[in-house]
């Protein structure tokens, strides 16, 4: 299922007309080319089209253009710096930015009006800020009219533009009334339009964040239901997205009403903030933090993905270009070697042969999904399974699957993949096969996408082309090893993909790179590797927050706080002992404040448990 059918089913599902759709994005005719199979476009234009249907891009596997890649990757450092408030590096990126792209596509500069505008809040420069967002609106021909309306459909750029200029009338201390209508109409055009649960949230919780602190002086009860809406949304998708202003928010409403989450103590609340401003100060302290800048999505350019796998087949450059792909006219040598470096990009046509050729036929595609149908809810069910996946919800899982078989066309290998990949997970999670059962059925799951899984398996390292749910199964061989106890085995495994994700595919792909380090740090710990263990666990704990997400925030912190207790346990010098103590301690504490608030029962029961044991008080 091609990218230009599903932006196509997806339009007409929801009666936008073509041109609608390409406002001020790009032509009508260059969309009809793109959802004809046409056209391919670049990572900005595609988020920016799938955004403004309500769906969110992180669903799709994509294969870029080097300098494509490049850009992304430029962008998700300029984020990054926002995020680690690192202002004068912030400006040095977004000028190097403009000088890499030439800033002639609108997009970009749109793009690059929205981190001027960032760069101007900060410094308090909110009339110059709103010019930057007006600006930037009208690149793509967004108009602001006197009384908020919002007209046709906005891309996440235009949304993210949208929802500055409301804060900053917040900050320009603009009338009650002003900014309470400005983000009403902006919430309502987030339920209405953002349908996709990965995408709507964040702008839902933004949203709810300043209608409740525009109202609350005035309507406080009113307030109150935004405040509980969005904090509710926060512990549901497990996001620390603007999670400090609630808390902060929070303390000015117990002044009022004392019963509002009235389960959390005030040093509870407190500590929870103490816990955000620590790992923020310690995720600064991350070492080769660039190397860590990844996208949620699988993310590869065409250049890696013909070099790497051309290496791990042992083909030499001239092999590749040799007998019936010569006669397609492909190019030379010369061309070839250009292509891995980075310095040309194929055309599609010789894309394909080189795919080909490497034994990846069918994976040719630049913007795949990981299931394969028309319907898009599928894809929208697989992402709510993997969500419960993490959280080890079994009974929503089930359910889920059972919806999702539904909708599948199980012929497909890539679907019938997932299916028995998620079947298998249900069958591990019970315990009913052994070590050696779950290898060898993660294998034959594997064969239906690889061609000679045994010689892939043999390799030392993992450099070849594989789609999201390969690495899912390839890191799952570890997850067997690392249940049967055989943890020697499972930290090969493990790290085998490491590299894959460190060295050959450096974009690709944050929230499965996230769950390795997860992994990682937890068969170190129980090998006895207590600093590789905790190394592991902070620069999970990074990416995470990095992500604004918190699946693993408390996990990774009570990892690091069960190894310094390990550690103690083992100290013979009593003042050594102390200063364990105290570290184990204090990340327990962290850990039990956020698992309280997300919810997290094993991991609050697991440090009772082990305070007591260890005579931690």
């Amino acid at each position: 299922m091609g990218l230009g059918i599903v932006l196509q089913n997806l339009r007409m599902e929801q009666g936008i007309s073509q041109k609608e759709l390409s406002q001020g994005l790009c032509s009508v005719s260059t969309l009809f080319r793109i959802e004809s199979g046409e056209r391919m476009p670049d990572q900005m234009l595609f988020d920016s089209l799938v955004s403004r249907l309500g769906k969110d891009s992180v669903k799709w596997e994509l294969i870029l253009k080097e300098n494509d890649k490049r850009l992304l990757y430029k962008r998700n450092y300029i984020e990054y710096l926002i995020w680690a408030e690192e202002w004068e590096q912030l400006e040095k990126e977004l000028k190097d930015y403009q000088d890499f792209s030439g800033v002639v596509k609108k997009l970009h500069e749109q793009y690059i009006c929205l981190i001027q505008a960032i760069l101007c809040k900060t410094r308090k420069q909110y009339e110059e800020a709103l010019q930057y967002c007006y600006e930037g609106l009208k690149k793509t021909n967004v108009l602001m009219s006197s009384s908020f309306r919002i007209r046709g459909r906005l891309s996440r750029n235009e949304l993210q533009l949208l929802c500055l200029i409301g804060e900053l009338f917040t900050y320009k201390n603009e009338s009650e009334f002003q900014i309470y209508s400005y983000w009403k109409e902006l919430l309502a055009y987030i339920e209405k339009f953002c349908t996709d649960k990965t995408y709507h949230f964040k702008f839902f919780i933004q949203a709810s964040y300043y209608l409740s602190k525009a109202t609350y002086k005035q309507q406080f009860q009113e307030s109150v239901g935004y405040f509980n809406r969005g904090i509710q949304k926060i512990r549901e998708e497990r996001t620390i997205y603007y999670l400090k202003e609630y808390i902060e928010l929070l303390k000015v409403f117990r002044k009022i009403d004392n019963d509002i989450l009235s389960e959390f103590s005030e040093e509870e609340i407190d500590t929870l903030l103490v816990t955000l401003k620590k790992w923020n100060d310690n995720n600064r302290k991350i070492k080769e933090k660039e190397r860590y800048m990844k996208s949620n999505n699988s993310i590869y350019s065409i250049n890696e993905i013909i070099k790497n796998t051309r290496y791990v087949l042992g083909k030499t450059q001239e092999e590749m270009i040799n007998g019936d792909i010569q006669d397609k006219g492909v190019g030379d040598q010369s061309n070839l070697s250009k292509i891995e470096n980075g310095r040309r990009d194929p055309r599609k046509s010789t894309q394909k042969v080189y795919m080909k050729n490497l034994g990846l036929e069918g994976k040719e595609e630049s913007f795949q999904l990981s299931l394969i149908g028309e319907d898009f809810e599928i894809q929208e069910i697989r992402y709510e399974i993997e969500k419960y996946t993490t959280t080890r919800n079994m009974v929503e899982v089930e359910r889920l699957l059972f919806a999702l078989q539904k909708k599948l066309d199980m012929s497909d290998a890539r679907n019938k993949q997932y299916v028995k990949e998620i079947e298998l997970f249900i069958k591990s999670d019970k315990g009913i096969l052994s070590c050696e059962e779950r290898i060898e059925e993660i294998n034959n799951i594997l064969s239906l996408t690889i061609k000679d899984v045994d010689k892939v398996m043999s390799q030392e390292t993992v450099r070849g082309f594989l789609t999201r749910e390969e690495i899912y199964l390839f890191m799952n061989i570890g997850c067997a090893y690392h249940d049967n106890g055989n943890y020697k085995e499972a930290i090969k495994h493990y790290e085998k993909l490491e590299q894959y994700f460190y060295e050959y595919y450096p974009l690709s792909s944050k929230r499965i790179y996230k769950s390795l380090l997860y992994n990682l740090s937890q068969v170190y710990g129980l090998s006895g590797e207590y600093k590789k263990s905790m190394d592991r666990s902070r620069k999970t704990i990074f990416l995470e927050m990095l992500s604004l997400q918190a699946y693993s925030w408390c996990r990774g912190i009570y990892n690091i706080a069960w190894c310094y207790g390990k550690i103690m346990l083992k100290e013979q010098d009593e003042g050594k002992k102390q200063i364990y103590k105290a570290h184990c301690k204090e990340f327990f504490v962290q850990s039990y404040s956020l698992a309280k608030f997300y919810q997290d029962k094993s991991i609050e029961e697991s440090i009772k448990e082990k305070l007591e044991l260890w005579k931690i008080l």
